[in-house]
């Protein structure tokens, strides 16, 4: 299994070296999630970082994303992040 996790990162590496026309240099950032969903997470990541040269990925095994993306981009990712991995709020 940590063989896939590794291939996860390394093909995320590469497209993100591929990207063409990036203005900004790119990093890779491990979000691992506590609350939600990687996958459900990176669908609603994907759709709002939509035109910004992101790359996404899915860890399943350790419910993290994986992001290769510029300075800015990364940032609005935690942030998005940090909001959508919130515990739920109590029943009523």
């Amino acid at each position: 299994m940590k063989t896939k996790a590794a291939l996860v990162v390394a093909v995320v590496l590469l497209q993100a070296v591929q990207l063409p026309g990036a203005q900004q240099p790119l990093k890779v950032t491990v979000f691992q999630l506590k609350e939600a969903d990687a996958k459900r997470t990176t669908d609603i990541l994907t759709t709002i970082l939509n035109g910004r040269g992101a790359r996404l990925a899915v860890d399943d095994r350790t419910n993290s994303i994986v992001l290769a993306a510029d300075a800015d981009t990364t940032e609005l990712a935690w942030k998005l992040i940090a909001r959508l991995d919130a515990p739920p709020p109590p029943k009523k």
